[in-house]
């Protein structure tokens, strides 16, 4: 059997006779799945070989699953986090723009340009806005200051290079006392070990004479 598609031709060699009166006695019996058939040249024991493209919509039926439960994992937090966005269309909090639901937008009278202009504090408070410049009294005062932010952090410095130098000045006088100590109980042992050999050596001479 030769089925041709364009410029592919297939060919599958034509299954036996007993293999289609099986397969029409099962379809008559009324079996709700055909059992499944081996592959070429394969036992009739052994399950069907995987294809290569089953592989690919099973590669891609898992990856969709995935991105499904990454998505639920996301809407999840999302729904956990608090919501402080504001609509530009109801002025209401909650929810986004394209979120919004109401029938009507909000209006909110704001002051024009030109009242703006006219009459400063109408305008709105921006974050990139510049502030007012400071007064000579203002910056005197931020000068001393900061004057005295470095004059105390100087003094603290100073203060802690001076209990670090008395610190390492009292570890080296427990450093040489302990060195003195061992140094005249070396001494004392030498003292001792000589004045014992010396008692032994009169006592011999004494008896020998």
């Amino acid at each position: 059997l030769t089925l041709s598609f364009g410029v592919f031709h297939c060919r599958h060699p034509a299954p036996p006779l007993d293999t289609h009166v099986r397969r029409r006695a099962r379809a008559c019996a009324g079996a709700s799945q055909p059992r499944a058939m081996a592959g070429r040249g394969s036992l009739g024991g052994e399950a069907p070989r995987i294809g290569h493209y089953a592989k690919q919509r099973d590669a891609q039926r898992r990856a969709y699953a995935f991105t499904l439960e990454k998505g639920q994992r996301i809407l999840r937090r999302e729904q956990d986090e608090p919501k402080t966005m504001r609509c530009q269309r109801c002025l209401k909090v909650g929810h986004w723009t394209y979120e919004c639901k109401s029938e009507r937008a909000a209006y909110k009278a704001r002051p024009s340009r030109t009242q703006q202009l006219r009459n400063p504090r109408l305008r709105p408070a921006l974050a990139d806005d510049v502030p007012p410049p400071a007064t000579a009294a203002e910056l005197a005062a931020a000068a001393a200051a900061a004057k005295a932010a470095a004059k105390a952090e100087k003094a603290a410095r100073k203060a802690a290079a001076k209990a670090e130098k008395a610190k390492r000045k009292e570890r080296l006088a427990r450093k040489r006392k302990r060195a003195k100590a061992k140094k005249a109980a070396r001494r004392a042992k030498r003292r001792k070990r000589r004045n014992s050999s010396s008692s032994s050596s009169s006592s011999s001479s004494s008896s020998s004479s």
